[in-house]
């Protein structure tokens, strides 16, 4: 597999599961001048507790340096904590301590678990998965139902994602991908399979800005 020149390498995260830890490596993959195949490095980069921040939280990269992370729930208790802060991780910044994630928005309007999320140029979307409320909020009006939200880096401002989708909660991100396109532009729509009611979702999640 071609992965370009030694001043260009490719970079690859993976995320693990520790006991009662999340995980992530970073490998470099560099060609060799003069050589066949190519040399890789890996190295963890980072750590996230989950009774802190949420179990089925979801996670993407931005750039080669930030880590974000978002959804999920904890237990207090006898009740669960759903988590709608979105949180990032700089492995050069806080390279001295693994485990730092600073929250870096206001919350989500709706807590969700398990959403599908992905990095587009200075944009996150966080589409699909489950919604909490609190019992007697107003979002517990199905009215107030969406799939997603789309929240911008600079701006640092969240909306919501449209189009409205009945009952999007049969999809998650455990059976989710990014189509890619033929052209070389970056992928905006996401497919998802749900095993609950055996059907194909497509969402273009940039059809709401």
């Amino acid at each position: 597999m071609e992965v370009g020149d030694a001043s260009k390498p490719n970079v690859l995260y993976l995320r693990g599961y520790g006991k009662r830890e999340e995980l992530w490596f970073r490998i470099v993959m560099t060609k060799e001048d003069g050589k066949r195949g190519e040399r890789q490095t890996i190295e963890p980069v980072a750590k996230l507790c989950r009774q802190t921040y949420g179990i089925a939280g979801r996670w993407t990269v931005v750039g080669d340096e930030d880590i974000y992370w978002i959804g999920g729930y904890s237990y207090g208790g006898d009740r669960a904590i759903v988590r709608s802060q979105l949180h990032k991780h700089n492995i050069i910044k806080h390279s001295f301590d693994p485990s730092l994630w600073e929250p870096v928005s206001s919350p989500m309007d709706i807590p969700r678990s398990k959403p599908f999320l992905a990095a587009v140029g200075t944009k996150l979307y966080a589409g699909a998965g489950t919604e909490h409320y609190a019992r007697g909020d107003k979002h517990e009006n199905p009215i107030w139902k969406r799939c997603g939200q789309i929240y911008d880096l600079h701006e640092k401002t969240w909306k919501y994602l449209m189009p409205h989708i009945k009952n999007f909660e049969s999809y998650d991100a455990d059976r989710a991908v990014l189509v890619e396109k033929e052209d070389g532009e970056e992928p905006t729509e996401i497919v998802y399979y749900s095993l609950d009611v055996g059907s194909v979702m497509f969402i273009d999640f940039t059809s709401g800005e």
